[in-house]
């Protein structure tokens, strides 16, 4: 399979700390890319500069293997030489060019950042996974990884350097939980990176061809009726429902649990009445799910079940379903469970 690498240093060349960075990079990227060769993975690389995670990953797979690397990247002459000096560094590589066309003059900071961002984008389109190591939170790996994400890519991200690596292990974390397991303490363990790449080969066996729905219903503990009766509807249709203490696990504190299975659902219901926005947790899961919804991770469904307006000034613009008994709620929760089950098949 093609893998390709994104990452570096979290900080600018000249910081105190990024030579400690770039030596981190060094050794964890180059035990990266003899693990990949090792077992049969084309490198997709994009930088040939030395302090980028691409070179040193580059080494990494040549040390004792005849890898195949493809590079993206601009097609510059700053660029193509030192891709040329990498490529008689590492004679026993199959080293493949992918250039693509500057945007713009070569000698444009501006021009040339887009320019990489293009090369990327090549990279990422050709790739089947993703390993992400540091990373500026500033620079392009955050759009890269969002845009990783929305193509369906399997992402798997290092944290032990921190950055933009990190950042999107935190907004995506209980989704890597799900289909990793206890294999994800890995990720924060600089000494077991050689592990990553059988992590990613298990993101991408499970990688499933219909999205599963996670459901998380939020409601006041003084009236639970409604939310019996969804869960029941979205059990019967092999949903995940996440809601009350005996979900959580006993050892934790039950707010922080909350926080949790929000988090990991990716369809939040707001169960809207009198009794709700008395509230002040009903409040503050449904902030959380504002924030969600708004960066993409989950649907939002409101279900008013009285004529209580809504308070939240978010909340006021989004659709909701005003339902005045059983049957009209059933109809709702149908009527939006089979639409994710159409958007699954399309």
């Amino acid at each position: 399979m093609k893998i390709f690498l994104i990452g570096g240093p979290t900080c600018k060349q000249g910081t105190p700390d990024f030579e400690g960075e770039l030596s981190v990079v060094t050794s964890a990227c180059r035990a990266l890319g003899q693990e990949l060769a090792s077992r049969g993975h084309t490198l997709v690389l994009c930088s040939p500069f030395d302090d980028s995670a691409d070179y040193h990953a580059a080494f990494g797979a040549s040390d004792g293997y005849n890898p195949t690397l493809e590079f993206h990247y601009p097609d510059v002459a700053s660029v193509n030489k030192e891709l040329n000096i990498l490529r008689s560094l590492i004679p026993n590589a199959n080293v493949k060019r992918m250039p693509s066309l500057p945007v713009g003059p070569a000698g444009d900071a501006a021009n040339m950042q887009y320019s990489w961002l293009f090369s990327q984008l090549n990279a990422l389109d050709s790739s089947a996974g993703v390993i992400a190591i540091g990373g500026k939170t500033t620079g392009a790996a955050h759009l890269l990884f969002q845009l990783a994400a929305t193509k369906g890519k399997s992402i798997l991200p290092l944290t032990f350097l921190g950055g933009a690596a990190a950042d999107y292990f935190d907004m995506y974390n209980w989704d890597l939980f799900d289909a990793l397991g206890k294999g994800l303490d890995f990720v924060s363990d600089e000494s077991r990176v050689r592990h990553a790449p059988e992590l990613l080969e298990q993101l991408l066996a499970g990688t499933p061809s219909r999205k599963e729905h996670r459901f998380f219903i939020s409601y006041a503990r003084a009236r639970p009726e409604e939310a019996d009766y969804i869960e029941t509807l979205i059990r019967r249709r092999n949903g995940i429902v996440y809601r009350d203490e005996e979900d959580f696990e006993p050892a934790a504190e039950t707010q922080e649990e909350i926080i949790k299975n929000i988090k990991r659902s990716n369809v939040f219901i707001a169960i809207w009445c009198k009794e709700y926005a008395c509230s002040p947790w009903c409040f503050d899961e449904l902030e959380l799910a504002i924030q969600r919804r708004k960066e993409g991770l989950s649907e939002l469904w409101i279900f008013c079940v009285d004529d209580t307006r809504i308070v939240p000034r978010d909340a006021r613009t989004l659709n909701y379903y005003m339902v005045d008994s059983r049957e009209a709620l059933e109809a709702k929760i149908l009527h939006q469970m089979n639409r994710l089950q159409q958007n699954n098949a399309s």
